[in-house]
């Protein structure tokens, strides 16, 4: 019994240090959360998209563009068709904005030149349609699904209905073809591209695979999302797309990072965005995922942000943990980290597990022993 006093001891002084140590370490060191704010856009708004070229973030809504070369903002030409909801995509340092709506689904195709801060109009998209997003693969532009004029009403303002076409843009000959329409159409939806295929996420995770024009299902997001910020990042041991906040059904914000795996067809969390929001801008700078401006509230008491919070992944615990690991991925029916843990809890807890486990397995053998009469 001595010797598991004398364990038991020492084990307690042993918590004791590591705790003050980690007290020590965190106050005297910087914030652990892999979020920080940075410099606010000069407007409130969402309902905008932002791509990067020449280690810049461009954004536009409506009568707005802006160039953000972090920390500074500045003014640029605003597009010939001022115009919501529309898809942008970025190829060799032109940016091509799509469609949208005024009051009614736009067709209307202009880039923006960003060297010469100019704009030129291209041939317009075959069916108009808004909330969309637009994918470059191979010098072509992939805009799928969408929002459509309802048939029903083609003279009412705000009246839509679900479009499945695909449709694709020839940058090189400025000419569009039709591909195979996307098995659950959909709208508000988030995408990216990972190796020449396209991701469309919402309720459903529906993956268009360029080469040979066909379709096939992932694993769906643990929450449904509309409205949701995404960003491919392929620079991982494993490529991952995060969709970050969004809106949920009963229409309210929410602060979540889902991460899907593409190799593994699995989700799970990330830290969670600090500031709530859905339909915002997202970018990815430098391996860092840029989320600004956005909406909050819904129906008729909803407000815009010009907040920008950036996201910095290799400061992101869960990530290493989660996603580079070979850590099971967390289902479907979890909920997202709402926090980094901190220091003592993700050194502590399973040195804390180690220790007791080897008095127990100690006193277990001292227990087993013979007792030796003399």
């Amino acid at each position: 019994m001595g010797r598991i006093r004398s364990l038991l001891t020492t084990t307690i002084f042993l918590i004791i240090f590591l705790e003050i140590f980690a007290n020590i370490s965190l106050s005297n060191g910087e914030s652990t959360s892999p979020w920080t704010t940075e410099e606010p856009m000069p407007v409130a708004c969402g309902g905008f998209k932002a791509v990067v070229v020449d280690s810049t973030i461009y954004l536009f809504h409506l009568n707005q563009t802006y160039a953000y070369n972090p920390p500074n903002w500045t003014v640029k030409t605003s597009m010939l068709t001022p115009r919501g909801s529309f898809a942008l995509a970025a190829y060799q340092n032109k940016i091509y904005c799509i469609g949208g709506a005024t009051n009614f689904p736009s067709s209307v195709n202009e880039v923006y030149d960003s060297s010469t801060d100019t704009w030129t109009s291209k041939a317009p998209m075959p069916t108009a349609r808004l909330y969309i997003d637009a994918n470059v693969v191979d010098g072509k532009i992939y805009v799928i699904s969408g929002d459509v004029q309802d048939h029903r009403w083609p003279n009412l303002v705000g009246n839509y209905e679900l479009s499945n076409v695909t449709e694709v843009y020839d940058i090189a000959t400025d000419t569009w073809t039709t591909k195979a329409p996307i098995p659950n159409a959909t709208s508000k939806y988030a995408s990216a591209v990972v190796d020449d295929k396209i991701y469309i996420i919402e309720k459903y995770t529906q993956i268009y695979d360029t080469k040979t024009d066909t379709w096939s299902v992932g694993a769906p997001p643990p929450h449904s999302v509309d409205f949701a910020a995404c960003a491919a990042i392929q620079g991982l041991e494993q490529p991952c797309i995060f969709v970050i906040g969004g809106r949920r059904d009963e229409g309210l914000e929410t602060s979540y990072n889902q991460i899907y795996n593409v190799k593994n067809d699995s989700w799970s969390f990330g830290t969670a965005l600090p500031t709530a929001r859905y339909d915002m801008a997202t970018a990815v700078l430098d391996g860092k995922i840029y989320t600004i401006g956005g909406t909050i509230g819904s129906f008729y008491n909803i407000a815009q942000l010009n907040v920008t919070e950036m996201y910095d992944l290799q400061k992101d615990p869960v990530i290493t943990l989660l996603v580079l690991s070979s850590a099971s991925p967390i289902p479907a029916s979890s909920s997202p980290t709402p926090s980094v843990p901190e220091f003592p809890t993700l050194v502590i807890v399973p040195l804390l597990l180690s220790i007791f486990s080897a008095v127990l397995v100690r006193y277990r053998k001292t227990k087993s022993r013979p007792t030796l009469m003399y």
